[in-house]
């Protein structure tokens, strides 16, 4: 019986321990980012522009932000490489775009693929998500009859 209560109490400390461990390892957000850099410049002849830009890394739970730059309105604060604060709880995000404190972010849910190819994947298609008015694709008010 004492086992039983135990592994019951248990259960419910592992979700708040969970909660509190980040996503990422933040020694390589840096790293993560200077990689999406590199993979941009090396391939500008796609777009005929190098599509880096703001770059926002969500926790899910947390809503924790990592961030690439700073935002205009100096709310993220500055790590070691990166930019880190919380997203409002009135802003909802998914791996696309967001206007959000002056800037047009890509943005990705974490966590990231280990791997590197998929990861820079994922970012450089949400920087592309990012980069579309300036590309000439404006899909704003845009019909998806398709999808009917």
């Amino acid at each position: 019986m004492k086992g039983i209560v135990c592994a019951v109490l248990i259960s419910f400390f592992i979700p708040v321990a969970g909660a509190q461990t980040p996503m990422i390892n933040r020694d390589s957000i840096p790293h993560y980012f200077d990689q999406v850099k590199q993979a941009t410049r090396e391939n500008v002849k796609i777009w005929d522009k190098d599509i880096y830009g703001p770059i926002m890394l969500i926790e899910e739970g947390t809503r924790v932000i990592y961030a690439n730059e700073p935002d205009k309105d100096n709310v993220l604060v500055a790590r070691r490489g990166y930019y880190t604060g919380v997203l409002p709880k009135e802003i909802s995000f998914q791996n696309t775009s967001l206007d959000w404190k002056g800037k047009t972010w890509a943005t990705v849910v974490l966590p990231l693929s280990p791997n590197k190819y998929q990861r820079l994947d994922l970012i450089t298609h949400e920087l592309f998500h990012s980069a579309q008015l300036s590309l000439g694709f404006d899909i704003r008010g845009s019909d998806n009859y398709h999808l009917d």
